[in-house]
């Protein structure tokens, strides 16, 4: 779902690295929002399941925003109106890290859908401690806001290197996660851990690129990453 002129600052041309890929679905027992509308939701209750998938294992499709593929992890939301919401997660071939979470758990839910020529989503989940998880495909745009969550700060860093693709130019680079101290910069498929509150945290970009010059239409950069406690 997220698999994909020289600027000052950037190396000569190269290969693009190789990226990660993000999966990110999430949907509720309530009703669907209308296609291609941008939304965002704050969900506020217990965790009331956890099931891990396996590859070719069969699971009801989320309605709001779907995975495409099978996820890894399956979270069950229970809120505070007795809506249930499922938010599905995976990473790389079967790559999701043991998250923080346990049923039963009181947990924050910020889910965000963009649905435009292109769809991207995002996520964060928070408990009394802090930040659990929080991830943005970045494929057609970023769903959420460089300020993730209170304290936290992602952006784009500094570009690297340019590569000519098939439908342009993509100059690739870092993406910066700001915390409590200086910011951690990490390039395309690189992992690192910062301090949020006291805590550690783990960070992945999975890849960065912005097109500096398109020949093709309907294409979009990539600015995907997770980070996780």
């Amino acid at each position: 779902m997220i698999l994909l002129a020289l600027l000052a600052g950037c190396t000569s041309l190269g290969e693009a690295p190789e990226t990660k890929t993000l999966r990110l679905c999430f949907g509720s027992d309530g009703e669907a929002p209308t296609e291609w509308e941008s939304q965002s939701w704050e969900v506020s209750g217990e965790v009331a399941a956890l099931q891990t998938l396996a590859a070719d294992e069969n699971y009801e499709e989320l309605n709001i925003y779907s995975c495409w593929e099978t996820p890894e992890l399956l979270m069950t939301v229970l809120d505070e109106d007795g809506v249930s919401w499922t938010l599905g997660m995976g990473q790389g071939e079967r790559e999701l890290p043991e998250l923080d979470l346990a049923v039963g758990a009181r947990v924050d839910l910020h889910l965000s859908g963009v649905f435009s020529f292109g769809q991207t989503a995002g996520a964060t989940i928070e408990d009394a401690q802090g930040l659990v998880f929080a991830a943005d495909l970045g494929n057609w745009g970023r769903a959420l806001d460089d300020q993730v969550s209170e304290g936290l700060r992602v952006s784009d860093g500094e570009r690297t290197l340019t590569v000519e693709g098939d439908c342009g130019t993509q100059d690739w680079g870092q993406i910066d996660f700001q915390g409590d101290g200086d910011a951690l910069s990490l390039e395309t498929g690189e992992r690192g851990t910062f301090e949020l509150a006291g805590e550690t945290l783990q960070a992945l970009n999975a890849g960065s690129f912005v097109y500096t010059q398109a020949t093709c239409t309907d294409v979009a950069g990539l600015e995907s990453w997770m980070v996780w406690r």
